[in-house]
């Protein structure tokens, strides 16, 4: 039984990969999976002012907006609430829980942890202007790792971007 259960949660997890739906904006996941729009977002969180926030409301509408099409519902929970850390939901509840979120005047920097089989830390960077996202990139870091500044985050990111299996596989996945 739990290897059924195993197995209907990976072909859950990669039929999330294999087709973009209409949403306002596209991943481009080459250029993701090969950290090629990286070095622009670590260059900007040097060079803008950003403020920190620690409420999900924070995230602007219309990238939300585009999170819920993306993700078929971005359901985020704040850093006190309960989000599904484990693998089975036993309850109606977020399926992410938000660590860190920062904005400058068109930059946002959020990362949230997901449950499941293995707990991660997920990392988003968008370039966004007042109606949509211009760019984005996103990686993963095994285990939950609350950052609590972009400093940090850059430190980590740099440090693990060119490890095999360190920030990227061969899914993107939000």
């Amino acid at each position: 039984m739990k290897k059924l259960k195993f197995s209907i949660v990976i072909v859950l997890l990669t039929l999330n990969g294999f087709a973009q739906k209409n949403c306002d904006y596209q991943i481009d996941e080459k250029q993701i999976l090969e950290n090629k729009n990286l070095d622009s977002f670590l260059n900007e969180f040097k060079s803008e002012k950003f403020a920190v926030y620690n409420d999900k409301i924070s995230i602007p509408k219309h990238i939300k907006k585009v999170l819920d099409c993306i993700a078929t519902e971005f359901s985020i929970a704040n850093p006190t609430e309960e989000y599904q850390a484990g693998c089975i939901a036993e309850k109606d509840i977020p399926k992410r829980q938000l660590i860190f979120l920062a904005k400058s005047e068109d930059v946002l920097v959020m990362t949230y942890a997901t449950g499941g089989i293995g707990s991660s830390t997920h990392f988003l960077f968008i370039k966004y202007d007042s109606k949509k996202i211009i760019d984005l990139w996103t990686g993963v870091g095994m285990g939950i790792i609350k950052h609590k500044s972009l400093e940090e985050i850059t430190k980590y990111i740099s440090s693990q971007r060119d490890r095999e299996w360190g920030l990227n596989t061969n899914l993107v996945y939000i």
